[in-house]
């Protein structure tokens, strides 16, 4: 037919380099990614088996931070099917006979995925159980399991473009370069989009407004972080979170250092350490709580109280001012309440702690299990760090312990099987905690489990004193699941 055919319709069928749609639009594989107003170069290699396969991404040392924004473990829309695909073949035979046809699976799960808002292995494991209602614990994939075409090869350059060093964990790069890069931070010029949202020493409500998210670069998706105030001691701090809920908590810690701040002499009389007995200096001594810390919690604690609890989010300079001018009234109040009770809160614990010093007879696995309770109960910052619901609780958790004590003493063996009712719950939690790397998890699930496991243990050792909500091993067991996102 084309020997035949008119030379013009020839032509027309002529496809050259031009006519072919771009790598972005067609596949979906950009050619950089922007992160904080900066350009970032992707390329792409197909070398098995060295270090260079997948994707790489050229980062000068001083942008290590901010590109510290992207969750890369999303990799770029093109990418994003194969990597998913890979996950979802490393589960156990049994549970991938379930999503049979694999594909089908994968497609079903991209749909209900929102790319680069959480880790990728909690939106896998949310979306598989919506599509296929099976449960795959999060930490069951592990990033340093992938291939490396399906990692991010970073390269980090420094301000003339020679190489510093590569990888594939951002953390490590960052640690490595970064400080080297900051010595050489004032020659980058015009000040970076990031740097808004990057800001130490603050005093004062003398800056913008704070929106709850921000979009903070592409990766052909938004990159979406979450601005919020940090405590800073001293002074308050303006930085971004990738995680939404550690933002809002660290959000609200920031504006307590601020209003503390515009009190001024004020906060100084508010915060004067009290005389405690000597029983409760021991035990403050023992727990490593220092008295003018527990003076200047109490202090924060009773400004959150008057200023912030129960109310919207402050996140301007106006809602702050206005709550400074309309909540005054309010602060010596709540701070005479919070002194009042969590003094007798020590002196109660104080108490226990002598208790269990002194009590003969007392089961050594007993008074290991109730001393290991008080730590956790007890330590600097718990006045602050608890949340209230659960802090005025604290009267009943003591008195379940002295009920316990005396119980234990006249009938070891039944505290020791209720202690191995209660060993497995609270351990799971204790080994959680303990982790350097905490995989994704619900944070607000895993907070109501650990002080459910204090109502179990009222529930086990001193039931007259009736739990605040109800509460059962199996009850533990569906929430554990839930904050594990199973």
């Amino acid at each position: 037919w084309i020997r035949s055919a008119d030379p013009i319709a020839v032509v027309a069928l002529e496809f050259g380099p031009d006519d072919l749609p771009s790598l972005d639009t067609a596949t979906g594989y950009p050619d950089a990614i922007t992160v904080a107003g900066h350009r970032l170069a992707l390329t792409y290699h197909h070398t098995p088996g060295k270090i260079d396969d997948g994707i790489v991404c050229t980062v000068p040392a001083t942008l290590l931070e901010s590109v510290r924004a992207w969750r890369a473990e999303w990799l770029v829309p093109g990418a994003l099917p194969e990597k998913v695909h890979w996950m979802l073949s490393t589960l156990p035979g049994k549970t991938r006979r379930l999503l049979a046809p694999l594909d089908e699976t994968v497609a079903m799960c991209l749909s209900r995925m929102s790319p680069g808002r959480e880790p990728l292995a909690a939106s896998l494991a949310r979306s598989l159980a919506d599509a296929r209602s099976i449960r795959v614990p999060p930490e069951t994939w592990h990033e340093d399991d992938a291939p490396n075409y399906l990692r991010v090869l970073f390269l980090v350059v420094d301000a003339h473009g020679k190489e510093m060093g590569r990888g594939r964990d951002l953390d490590t790069l960052a640690r490595l370069f970064a400080p080297v890069a900051g010595s050489t931070a004032a020659a980058r010029g015009p000040q970076a989009p990031a740097d808004r949202w990057h800001r130490d020493n603050l005093v004062r409500w003398d800056f913008d407004a704070v929106p709850e998210q921000v979009d903070f670069g592409c990766a052909g998706w938004p990159i979406v972080n979450y601005p919020a105030l940090v405590d800073g001691g001293t002074c308050a701090a303006l930085h971004l979170f990738a995680d939404a809920a550690e933002a809002r908590a660290s959000h609200d810690a920031g504006v307590v250092r601020l209003i503390v701040l515009a009190l001024g002499r004020e906060w100084k009389t508010l915060t004067r350490s009290c005389v405690w007995p000597r029983p409760v200096q021991q035990f403050l001594h023992d727990s490593e709580i220092a008295e003018a810390e527990l003076a200047d919690e109490i202090g924060r604690a009773a400004v959150h109280r008057a200023y912030l609890a129960d109310q919207p989010t402050v996140r301007d300079a106006a809602a702050f001012q206005q709550r400074l001018d309309t909540c005054h009234a309010a602060l010596g109040p709540a701070q005479a309440d919070l002194s009042r009770r969590v003094g007798a809160i020590l002196y109660e614990v104080a108490a226990i702690n002598t208790l269990l010093n002194r009590t003969a007879g007392l089961p050594p696995a007993a008074r290991n299990d109730m001393a290991s309770q008080l730590a956790w109960l007890f330590f600097p910052g718990f006045v602050v760090t608890v949340p209230w619901q659960w802090l005025e609780n604290y009267p009943r958790y003591l008195e379940a312990m002295r009920m316990r004590a005396e119980r234990a003493v006249l009938n070891p063996a039944g505290d020791t099987r209720k202690q191995a009712e209660l060993t497995p719950a609270w351990q799971r939690y204790e080994e959680f905690a303990g982790l350097e790397r905490k995989p994704p998890h619900d944070r607000a699930a895993l907070q109501e489990y650990r002080w459910l496991t204090e109502e179990f243990r009222i529930s086990r050792f001193a039931q007259e004193l009736k739990t605040a909500v109800p509460v059962s091993a199996k009850r533990l067991d569906t929430l554990w699941s839930k904050a594990m996102g199973k």
